[in-house]
């Protein structure tokens, strides 16, 4: 499976009667997380463009989510489904698509603040294009720490995910956006998970993948790679917010757990999604040395080496529990 070549959108100025007339759903899947879920949808509250739709998929024991959002929801006149629900991300996304009424279908985490003119921005891209071959965009997430030298070349030479153009590797890595590209919007092969925006007609052919339970890594290259077969993925410098890392770093799962469940996961999906040829076979086994080294010299953290062991182990072994689901499929 190649990767697709990139290009580059031209930006042009709509009217605002236009925005509002493309309805536009915002679901997001939470979980006991309510002050970061409050401040989350106070900025959907401050939009120049506000959804039609807030849909709210909770996986929390009570009910305070639902409290919360209608109060702030009904001061723009916002129309709120609640849905209480089990916890897991994909199921949670996946129940919220079902219940979706509107044209574009935006995800965002409940753990981020949107731009005021974050949704006029993404909704601009879609009216651009009549002909519907853009099937999904992302924004411009407020940059993180820079990564040391040595760091990037690990990442670089062991095909593990480094800034880039978003790309999606041989070896299934994901590379973010470069700080030198966040000014210019262009093709893309995979959308963050924090915020990625869909024409509801993509729903008719993909959904996200149930087997990635709990923590669901990269359930969004996994979805995004996929519809990007079909469609064009693009994006967005103007669609800016930030992301509460700090708020999503809690101690649900143990450091060593977390890791072992991304080389899983990382080993299902690239099974999954990409070519089984001997180079892109070569990238991806190639790479866990990379995470090995990422453990010991970057991370410096004997739980974090130790979950890379136990998962790189498992997938060699053939006890990776994700492959019979997808031997099954």
């Amino acid at each position: 499976m190649q990767n697709k070549p990139l290009f580059r959108v031209k930006k042009t100025k709509l009217f605002k009667g236009n925005l509002v007339s493309l309805t536009l759903s915002v679901i997001i899947a939470t979980k006991d997380r309510l002050q970061a879920l409050t401040e989350c949808l106070e900025s959907l509250q401050r939009q120049t463009v506000p959804p039609q739709t807030v849909i709210i998929i909770d996986a929390s024991a009570n009910k305070k989510a639902e409290v919360t959002a209608k109060r702030i929801l009904e001061k723009e006149n916002i129309n709120l489904v609640y849905k209480n629900s089990k916890p897991g991300l994909t199921y949670q996304r996946n129940l919220g698509i079902r219940q979706n009424p509107n044209e574009l279908v935006l995800f965002i985490d409940d753990d981020v603040i949107l731009d005021s003119n974050y949704i006029k921005e993404i909704k601009s891209i879609f009216l651009n294009d009549p002909a519907g071959k853009i099937g999904g965009v992302t924004g411009r997430i407020q940059p993180g720490k820079q990564k040391s030298i040595l760091s990037i070349l690990i990442r670089k030479i062991f095909c593990l995910s480094e800034p880039g153009r978003g790309e999606v590797k041989k070896s299934f890595a994901n590379n973010s956006i470069h700080p030198r590209y966040v000014d210019e919007m262009f093709e893309v092969q995979w959308l963050s998970g924090c915020n990625q925006c869909y024409r509801k007609e993509v729903f008719n052919d993909f959904l996200f993948d149930e087997n990635l339970a709990s923590y669901a890594y990269m359930e969004d290259v996994d979805f995004s790679f996929r519809v990007g077969q079909k469609y064009k993925l693009i994006f967005i410098p103007h669609a800016r917010l930030v992301h509460n890392i700090q708020v999503s770093h809690d101690t649900r799962l143990r450091k060593r757990e977390k890791q072992r469940m991304f080389m899983l996961n990382l080993y299902y999906l690239f099974k999954k999604n990409q070519s089984q040829t001997l180079t892109y076979k070569f990238c991806h086994y190639w790479s866990y040395i990379g995470y090995l080294l990422r453990g010991l010299l970057l991370e410096r953290s004997f739980a974090f080496t130790m979950g890379t062991v136990q998962g790189i182990m498992m997938n060699l072994s053939g006890k990776n529990p994700l492959m019979k689901l997808l031997r099954e499929k």
